[in-house]
């Protein structure tokens, strides 16, 4: 037996430790990307930016710019737009008043958010209390990680 702390050369461990199929196996639990999948990744992430950015610039130059060019022969489109302008004013008020009662969804998400809010208060009075919560919530699901694996490797001998 071997007793010291050293690195060892690749050519010092057997073929069979280091061979590929091998280390994929050992590693199999840890994420990992390959360059192709990260760089499709950025240019997925990329073509949903540049789609985004021409939709804000339809919405902000290509329809203002639009009715006006429209408005200058068919003066019924001013009244139209002033009428929208109007209508959406309206609802945005009914909304301030409570008018118009939220839906369901958006009660769930003001819920949600309120409750964030809320424990990030908390968070910020206390963050030893909040640093022992993280590390206990770590250790329970590691344990439990931990089980899963032993009985997984249980139920495969």
């Amino acid at each position: 037996m071997l007793k010291q702390w050293k690195t060892f050369a690749d050519s010092e461990l057997p073929r069979e430790l280091i061979s590929a199929d091998r280390l994929d196996e050992i590693y199999k639990s840890i994420p990992s990307r390959s360059a192709d999948e990260v760089r499709n990744q950025a240019r997925a992430k990329a073509k949903t930016l540049k789609r985004a950015a021409t939709l804000i610039s339809v919405f902000i130059i290509g329809i203002p710019l639009a009715v006006e060019i429209l408005s200058f022969g068919i003066t019924w489109i001013g009244y139209v737009v002033a009428g929208v302008s109007i209508l959406v004013g309206l609802y945005k008020t009914a909304k301030t008043f409570s008018w118009i009662k939220p839906s369901e969804r958006q009660k769930r998400v003001a819920e949600k958010r309120q409750k964030m809010e809320h424990y990030f208060y908390h968070c910020e009075r206390n963050p030893e209390g909040f640093m022992r919560l993280k590390v206990e919530n770590f250790e329970r699901e590691t344990m439990e990680e931990n089980i899963a694996e032993s009985h997984a490797i249980q139920d495969q001998h």
